[in-house]
């Protein structure tokens, strides 16, 4: 407050405060001496005070801070905030969020790419059964038809839209016009090595798919014999054992029931998400278990710094790097109480899963309100 009136005096600023659900949304108004008013509005949180009134008071000096570091006061008490301006314009100059240039191989950005997508297992089993080595020791052709054969066998082909209708001996010869110039482009051009070695890994008939070269479906068991006659399919699909797999991991089981009849639902599932686990690195694999398996860590960030961005667009904030990083760690503050104090202040430094999801649900949260009081 002090800061507004000295930059703009005591009659220059209002704000003004509106209930929004259990919290409040607070409007920051600014009356330039050029005659324009700029307007930034943020929330605020009830900090869950013995008395309303104190409640009250408290989302409305949340509101108040929010708005202010909109406007640049106070940033610089985030760490590395600052307010950056336009020499001798005195317009705001945003900065977008830059990424580094990007020095690394084929192969180290495939096993980047993988563990934040949670397909490091696929990488791996894919490194060892087709070229026998390890998934550093691929070349660069072998990790683009890698990552290629992954990204494709997971994703969903959008459907085509119809188009005119046309007396049928003009579709005719518009095909037959197309097949051609198809095959002459395809014969006048040199094979793609990348294309050729994705080939050779599918082979003729790709595992995991039936005759019409559509995806098994093989559904979740949730009992012994279920769990059996899931794993058979399995097995018969893609050509490998994995009821082997199972008993060798699970011995003390298999002492107590060989025939899987008996096994508990708590053993069912664990077994069931292990072979989901290899079945995922295999060639083929249509992405059915996804759901089923645990959501790594590099998923949780990117995710988490996805939402904040839409949040940072929702709030009228350009989505830069200082604005992602300030939403999540003002949402890491307001749930601080929840995790014995612990805060983000990097996000790519954070390692606590049950904070990161927490935090990404209040972010979610937060954007679906946003946009509903915007189009409100």
């Amino acid at each position: 407050m002090n800061r507004l009136d000295e930059v703009l005096g005591p009659e220059g600023w209002h704000f003004e405060l509106q209930p929004w659900g259990d919290s409040l949304i607070g409007t920051l108004i600014l009356f330039l001496p050029d005659g324009t008013v700029v307007r930034k509005s943020d929330a605020g949180g009830r900090a869950g005070m013995k008395t309303a009134d104190d409640d009250t008071k408290s989302a409305a000096s949340d509101c108040l801070k929010r708005c202010a570091v909109l406007v640049g006061i106070g940033r610089s008490l985030y760490g590395d905030g600052q307010v950056s301006f336009g020499a001798g314009n005195g317009q705001q100059q945003p900065q977008p969020a830059m990424r580094p240039a990007d020095t690394r191989s084929a192969t180290e950005r495939l096993i980047d790419w993988c563990a934040k997508e949670g397909h490091s297992g696929r990488l791996q089993a894919i490194a060892r059964s087709v070229y026998n080595c390890q998934a550093p020791e691929l070349n660069a052709v072998q990790a683009k038809a890698i990552y290629k054969l992954i990204k494709d066998s997971g994703a969903v082909g959008s459907v085509p839209q119809p188009g005119p209708r046309f007396p049928i001996e003009q579709r005719i010869e518009e095909d037959t016009r197309h097949s051609q110039d198809m095959a002459a482009a395809r014969a006048s051009r040199q094979p793609d090595p990348v294309d050729q070695v994705v080939e050779n890994i599918k082979g003729a008939q790709e595992p995991g798919k039936n005759a019409n070269g559509n995806p098994v479906k093989f559904g979740w068991p949730h009992s012994g014999v279920s769990l059996f006659a899931w794993m058979k399919n399995i097995s018969k699909a893609f050509g490998k054992d994995v009821i082997g797999i199972v008993k060798d991991r699970f011995p003390e089981q298999m002492a107590t029931d060989g025939t899987f009849r008996s096994w508990p639902p708590a053993i069912v599932e664990e077994a069931a998400v292990d072979i989901a686990k290899f079945v995922s690195g295999w060639p083929g694999y249509s992405g059915e278990f996804d759901k089923r398996l645990p959501v790594s860590l590099h998923d949780l960030r990117d995710k988490l710094w996805t939402a904040a961005g839409e949040l940072a667009d929702a709030l009228g904030q350009q989505p830069t790097t200082e604005a992602i990083e300030n939403l999540i760690q003002q949402t890491s503050q307001s749930l601080a109480g929840r995790f014995g104090g612990e805060v983000i202040d990097v996000l790519e430094a954070c390692e606590n899963k049950e904070m990161l999801e927490a935090i990404l649900e209040v972010v979610e949260s937060d954007v679906k309100d946003s946009k509903a009081l915007t189009a409100e």
